[in-house]
């Protein structure tokens, strides 16, 4: 028997496909102690390479992982998993969004960040999870004022002739003089 053979063999068994003695682990193809030995090997080879392979192997994925991204983007595949089309006006399918949140969600609370279903804007602030909520907001004193600098930033490089602005700004006008001739106000 090839060694592929024996390897598929000890596969399709559940037993250890690196030592053949043991049951393989659930989940995976070798046993505890051979996964283990194999980790130790490879964080002694890590750690013995030098700083230069390092920064080549860093650049070589980092050119790796941006081509693979552009090609499957072209494709109209998601870009993270290349399996499935992502929906509508949407870059990742709705799996590999819905376990980034996840991801994302597991780091802030490692982080001491509370969930964002916890962030209601009622007992907490909405945007940073602080106790201290201004009355009639949903945000506490910091990022109530932080939240005031960004509208007058926005404002302020708004363009003047903007063709929606103008738009909305008559239709609220148009509103008020109705309102008012009919004597809602």
């Amino acid at each position: 028997m090839s060694s592929k053979q024996l390897y598929e063999w000890y596969k399709a068994h559940h037993i250890c496909a690196k030592c053949g003695q043991q049951q393989a682990q659930s989940g995976y193809i070798y046993c505890l102690e051979c996964r283990m030995k194999a980790r130790e090997q490879n964080e002694k080879y890590r750690r013995q390479r030098s700083t230069e392979r390092n920064s080549e192997l860093r650049a070589y994925w980092k050119k790796w992982r941006t081509e693979t991204y552009q090609k499957r983007k072209e494709a109209g595949l998601c870009p993270r998993c290349g399996k499935r089309r992502p929906p509508d006006g949407k870059v990742q399918c709705r799996i590999c969004t819905a376990k980034k949140r996840k991801m994302n969600e597991r780091y802030r609370r490692r982080k001491g960040q509370l969930p964002s279903d916890m962030l209601d804007g009622i007992t907490r602030c909405a945007n940073c999870g602080n106790k201290g909520i201004v009355s009639g907001k949903k945000l506490c004193q910091r990022c109530y004022r932080n939240s005031l600098k960004a509208i007058k930033a926005a404002q302020k490089h708004s363009p003047k002739n903007n063709y929606f602005a103008l738009e909305n700004d008559a239709r609220w006008r148009k509103q008020k003089i109705i309102r008012k001739k009919y004597g809602y106000e």
